[in-house]
């Protein structure tokens, strides 16, 4: 749940944008006011990780459907999506960018777990349900008995016992 002052609507602003970055969702996020209103804008630059496509039909049924309180346009051909109060922020933020925020977490624990073991990984999102793992080797195989001694090691701990290995293997695919 995002925590704001709600007399300050440059808080949201800054909510919202923190969360679209820390999603990797490609969005600006303005203010604009009109007349007596302030209204956050996110303007969507491309689809990526969206669960919609980048049409305003598409947008708006998912926003509906979604229970976000927000209107969706097409300006200098963005996606932009105008948020009118605090509840219609933190309803976006929940369901659009919080599945990629606590995935991207995730991947860069992954990755910063793999790095103290000397395992420079790549580690990519697809999608907020999976992620790639990629181990380049480059010292005959070294890379891969660095896996298989932290996988082990994470193994026995978990499970138990030295087949814990063992058991796992059928599930890996190298």
């Amino acid at each position: 749940m995002v925590t704001i002052d709600e007399s300050d609507f440059s808080s949201l602003e800054r909510v919202l944008a923190d969360a679209v970055d820390s999603a990797g969702v490609a969005g600006l996020v303005n203010p604009r006011r009109t007349g007596e209103d302030e209204i956050l804008e996110l303007r969507l630059i491309g689809s990526r990780r969206l669960p919609f496509p980048l049409t305003t039909e598409a947008a708006a049924a998912w926003l509906e459907t979604e229970g976000v309180g927000a209107t969706v346009d097409y300006e200098d051909a963005y996606l932009v999506i105008s948020l009118r109060d605090k509840a219609a922020v933190d309803r976006l933020v929940e369901r659009l960018l919080g599945p990629f925020m606590y995935a991207e977490s995730v991947r860069e624990r992954l990755q910063d777990a793999l790095a103290w073991h000397r395992l420079h990984a790549v580690v990519s999102l697809p999608n907020s349900g999976s992620m790639i793992l990629n181990l380049r080797d480059s010292d005959n195989l070294g890379v891969l008995s660095g896996w298989a001694r932290c996988w082990g090691q994470h193994l026995t701990r978990r499970r138990g016992g030295p087949g814990a290995m063992r058991r796992a293997t059928p599930d890996l695919q190298l």
